[in-house]
């Protein structure tokens, strides 16, 4: 590392190398040869030498090696070389003088690149508007698709609530016609309830009345002699009561049955309300 002091700096314009020594930190400057070049060291001398030596060895040994270069060609030997066609040469070369080369057109750059511009504009455009097309078309038949499937759909619901209200109507139908029919048995079975003991009251005073009038012409006529009656006991004090006539003979024979049964000469009467009462209860079953 060199340095250099401010005063020798300004003197000379440039600074001096500086030499180091190794057993001090300050630094002196190094002496300079006549001629202003600083003296080289040995390592520096020696390299030199070397390398002087190492070039004089390359071209003693570059004698003794082949050349593999490229000959060399003299021009002046080739046009002094006899021509075959010299007319035809020397005409053509006075037809390549005058001949005039054709102008190449100058390219306008700007024009190039607007055009070139335009041209991938359009291409642009028109990929653009294929796209939009292709979209809209897409679109289009997505629209269409969903309008399809919303017309079926509508009709496929119209379809179901058609069958379902048929449905509905029947089963309503139904269940009414089984409501009225249940309505009836049931009217008819409470009204049989409570008309039976009505209608038993009447039919077996109907059939007293009956069975003592028919008493009264068998005994005008002479046919009755003795009477025997069967049955509850009501029937038979009421019947006795309708015929009251002191000079007939009644016999009463009581037993379970319903019925009242009156035996006089050949002759056998029956209410037949026991019948009477097993219609009531089937109707009331």
């Amino acid at each position: 590392m060199a340095l250099a002091t401010g005063a020798e700096t300004r003197k000379t314009g440039r600074r001096r190398p500086m030499r180091f020594r190794e057993d001090a930190r300050l630094a002196e400057p190094a002496p300079r040869a006549r001629n202003g070049r600083v003296p080289s060291s040995p390592a520096q001398r020696i390299s030199g030498r070397t390398r002087l030596e190492s070039e004089r060895m390359t071209v003693q040994l570059s004698r003794y090696l082949k050349d593999f270069s490229a000959p060399k060609v003299d021009m002046a030997a080739l046009s002094a070389a006899p021509r075959y066609f010299a007319d035809k040469d020397a005409r053509a070369a006075r037809l390549d003088m005058h001949a005039q080369r054709p102008q190449q057109p100058e390219i306008d750059i700007e024009a190039e690149r607007r055009a070139a511009y335009e041209r991938g504009r359009a291409e642009g455009l028109a990929e653009r508007n294929a796209l939009l097309a292709a979209q809209q078309s897409a679109v289009s038949a997505h629209a269409a698709i969903l309008e399809e499937l919303e017309a079926r759909h509508a009709a496929e619901k119209q379809e179901l609530m058609t069958r379902f209200d048929h449905q509905v109507a029947g089963r309503i139908d139904a269940r009414f016609t089984e409501m009225a029919d249940g309505l009836a048995d049931m009217l008819m079975t409470e009204t049989a309830r409570a008309l039976a003991p009505i209608m038993e009251e009447a039919l077996m005073r109907r059939a007293i009345d009956d069975m003592a009038g028919m008493v009264r012409r068998a005994f005008a006529e002479g046919d009755c002699g003795r009477i025997t009656v069967r049955g509850p006991e009501t029937l038979y004090e009421r019947l006795k009561d309708k015929i009251d006539d002191a000079d007939l003979v009644f016999r009463h024979e009581e037993n379970g049955d319903v019925d009242l049964t009156v035996e006089f000469g050949e002759a056998v009467l029956v209410t037949r309300m026991n019948a009477w009462a097993e219609t009531v209860r089937k109707v009331l079953e």
